[in-house]
C-alpha cells in the first residue's frame, strides 16, 4: 500500500486493495467486472469498503468513468475523520494507481447529511439544483487535471 495510508496504519487500521477472502467472509458483495475495492480493516474487524465502479459514457457525456463509493461498517459507521482519511488515501492511491485523471461520480441520500459533507470535504460537488426534490443527489469530483488547472487560476485546492 501507498504511504497515503501512514495515519490510517498509525492508528491500528490495514488497508487492502483488492478482492480479499475477510471480504467473502464478512458478507460483502464481490466486485462486478472492472470494479476496485479498498477495505479497511482493524484486527479482525471490516472498519469500511470502498468501491470504483466503472461506468460508460453516454454519448461522450463529461459524466462517466467511475463511481465512488465508501461506507464505514458497525462502529466505524459515524467516524467522520476516518471516513475522511481513508476517502482521501484511496482517492489518491486510485488516481495514481489507475493513472486515472477523469471525474469521478457517486450518488448519496438526500438527507444523510453526514455522508454529503464528507464527500464535499473529499471534493465532491453537487450536480443539479438544490432545490430538486431527488431522493438521490449525484456529485461529482472533477479529474485531477481539473483540479490541477485550478491550483494554477490560483482556485484553492481541496485534498
Amino acid at each position: 500500500m501507498s504511504g497515503y495510508y501512514h495515519d490510517l496504519v498509525e492508528r491500528g487500521f490495514s488497508v487492502h486493495h483488492g478482492w480479499s477472502k475477510d471480504l467473502e467472509q464478512q458478507g460483502v458483495a464481490r466486485p462486478s467486472q472492472g470494479e476496485l475495492v479498498y477495505d479497511l480493516g482493524r484486527a479482525a474487524l471490516l472498519a469500511g469498503v470502498i468501491r470504483f465502479t466503472p461506468l460508460e459514457r453516454v454519448n461522450n457525456a463529461k459524466y462517466g468513468g467511475y463511481l465512488f463509493d465508501e461506507r464505514l461498517e458497525g462502529e466505524f459507521a459515524r467516524d467522520r475523520s476516518l471516513a475522511l482519511r481513508f476517502g482521501q488515501a484511496a482517492l489518491l492511491d486510485f488516481e495514481i494507481w489507475q493513472a486515472y485523471d477523469d471525474d469521478l461520480g457517486l450518488k448519496s441520500d438526500r438527507d444523510d447529511t453526514d455522508s454529503l459533507k464528507t464527500y464535499e470535504e473529499l471534493g465532491f460537488r453537487r450536480i443539479g439544483s438544490l432545490r430538486s426534490t431527488d431522493e438521490r443527489v449525484t456529485m461529482l469530483r472533477p479529474g485531477i487535471v481539473s483540479r490541477r488547472s485550478g491550483i494554477a487560476r490560483g482556485e484553492a485546492e481541496t485534498l
